[in-house]
């Protein structure tokens, strides 16, 4: 029976290394290259977005290579969720939404509206609600963030 077990795994081990798995979401061999990137709206969203594309910018004027220029709007609603029996804010919503476009050689070639929220329970001191407020759009924004660049990579795979 040991010996039966010990074949059935490395079956197993061979079929899944010899299917070509290859993961979808990769960031490597990305060949994503962008000219222009204007960001507006809201600060923290837009500096956040900046860093995780600054690394797909290029200065190349080639007109054989697909190089996006884009344009960002992000918009920040922070909203009141529940209050305690005093009336005092107990639990908020933070929305992140963000107007994406991207042209290449002056063509619109996407146009797309992403948005992404969470809750999160007040704190007692102002600088800890900043710092959470902060980290939650840190994370909101690289979920977006992803998404663009994913839509990009299917308009370069097309």
């Amino acid at each position: 029976m040991k010996i039966e077990k010990k074949i059935f795994i490395l079956f197993i081990f061979f079929l899944l290394i010899s299917c070509g798995f290859k993961p979808i979401n990769s960031n490597k061999n990305i060949n994503l290259l962008i000219g222009q990137l204007n960001l507006t709206g809201d600060k923290d969203a837009a500096e956040r977005i900046k860093i995780k594309l600054q690394k797909y910018k290029t200065t190349l004027k080639n007109p054989q290579l697909k190089i996006f220029n884009i344009e960002i709007f992000s918009k920040r609603i922070k909203s009141v969720k529940t209050k305690d029996t005093k009336g005092n804010p107990d639990v908020y919503k933070l929305d992140l939404t963000v107007e994406f476009k991207a042209h290449i050689n002056n063509q619109l070639l996407i146009e797309k509206t992403y948005s992404e929220d969470t809750t999160y329970n007040a704190e007692s001191s102002e600088s800890k609600m900043a710092f959470v407020e902060k980290k939650l759009i840190s994370d909101l924004s690289r979920i977006i963030t992803n998404r663009i660049i994913f839509s990009l990579q299917e308009i370069l795979n097309e």
